[in-house]
C-alpha cells in the first residue's frame, strides 16, 4: 500500500495536504528548509541526502532525484537489481516512519538507526524469499508417485484450539502426478487435533470410494493417526478394507494446496453463516 501510495503521490505530505484544502504549515518537518513534497522528502532534503551517503546508494538517489512523478519514480526503482530494488523500496518506507514519528514531536532517528533498520528488514525479507522458494521446490523432493495404477492420497487436517473447530482437505493424484480429485470440509465440534485429523482421514476415504478408486495409497503427516486409524476395530481401518490395494505412509507432507482446499471451504462456511443460508 505504501509504494501504491508513493507511485500515485497520496502520500500525506504537507503539500498535498495544502491542496487538498488542509490549513498546514508545509515546511519539511525534519530540515525545516524547504516545501514537503515526495520528491523533497525522499530525495533533495538535506537529512535523506546523508541516508543515501550512507549506504552508498547516492547514485540511486541522484536518478531518482530527476524524475517527474510517484510512478517514474516506482518504474525507475523497479528496473534496479533485485537486491538494489529491495533496500530501497525498504529505505523509502523506514524514512516515511522516521518522518511521521518527527512529525508527531518526536525526535528524529539517527541515520546510524535507519541504516541498521533497512539491514534488518532486508535480511528478513531475503529470508523470507528463501524460505519460499525451499517450498516451492519441496513438494517435488518429497512426494513419491504411487505404482502404475494406483492412487496416492494425501490428507491433512486443521483444528482451532479456542473456537473447538477443524477443517479437513484431501488431494488425489496418479502415478504421473496429475491432479485427480480433491475435496475439503469442516468440523463445527471436535475435541482436539488428533480428532480433526482422524475425522478428515474418515471423510476423504468417504470421498475416495464414491469415486471408485480401489488402489489406494493414503498418506498423512500424523503418525498417531496413522497408528490409531490401522488399530483392529477402528471404522477407518473397517472401511480401508474394502479397498482392492492399500497402504499407509506417514510422511511430512507439503499442504499448501490442501490449506487452499480448507481455507476456501471455512470462507464459504463463513458466508453461509453471515446470510443464514446452508449451500451444498
Amino acid at each position: 500500500m505504501f509504494i501504491w501510495r508513493l507511485a500515485h503521490n497520496s502520500l500525506p505530505v504537507k503539500r498535498n495536504l495544502a491542496r487538498r484544502g488542509i490549513k498546514t504549515e508545509t515546511a519539511c518537518p525534519l530540515c525545516f528548509r524547504l516545501n514537503e513534497d515526495c520528491g523533497h522528502l525522499f530525495f533533495k532534503c538535506k537529512k535523506a541526502k546523508q541516508c543515501w551517503r550512507a549506504m552508498n546508494l547516492e547514485h540511486v538517489r541522484a536518478d531518482l532525484e530527476l524524475c517527474k512523478s510517484g510512478e517514474e519514480t516506482v518504474a525507475r526503482i523497479l528496473n534496479l537489481e533485485q537486491h538494489e530494488q529491495n533496500r530501497v523500496f525498504i529505505w523509502l518506507w523506514r524514512w516515511w516512519s522516521a518522518r511521521n514519528k518527527a512529525n508527531d514531536g518526536s525526535k528524529l532517528a539517527t541515520v546510524s538507526d535507519i541504516c541498521s533498520s533497512v539491514s534488518f528488514y532486508l535480511l528478513e525479507l531475503e529470508q523470507l524469499a528463501t524460505n519460499c522458494k525451499d517450498k516451492a521446490k519441496s513438494p517435488s523432493a518429497r512426494w513419491r508417485p504411487p505404482p502404475a495404477d494406483y492412487y496416492k492420497i494425501n490428507v491433512d487436517a486443521s483444528y482451532h484450539e479456542v473456537s473447538k473447530q477443524g477443517g479437513w482437505g484431501f488431494v488425489a493424484r496418479d502415478a504421473n502426478d496429475i491432479f485427480l480429485e480433491g475435496g475439503a470440509g469442516s468440523f463445527l465440534h471436535v475435541a482436539d487435533a488428533q480428532q480433526a485429523e482422524t475425522l478428515g482421514v474418515l471423510r476423504s476415504l468417504e470421498r475416495i470410494v464414491e469415486l471408485g478408486m480401489t488402489r489406494i495409497i493414503l498418506e498423512t503427516d500424523s503418525s498417531t493417526v496413522g497408528r490409531a486409524i490401522t488399530s483392529p476395530g477402528n471404522i477407518i481401518c473397517q472401511l480401508l478394507q474394502f479397498f482392492t490395494g492399500r497402504s499407509l505412509t506417514i510422511t511430512l507432507q507439503d499442504s499448501m494446496l490442501l490449506e487452499i482446499l480448507m481455507d476456501r471451504e471455512l470462507y464459504s462456511q463463513r458466508q453461509a453463516h453471515d446470510k443464514n443460508l446452508l449451500f451444498i
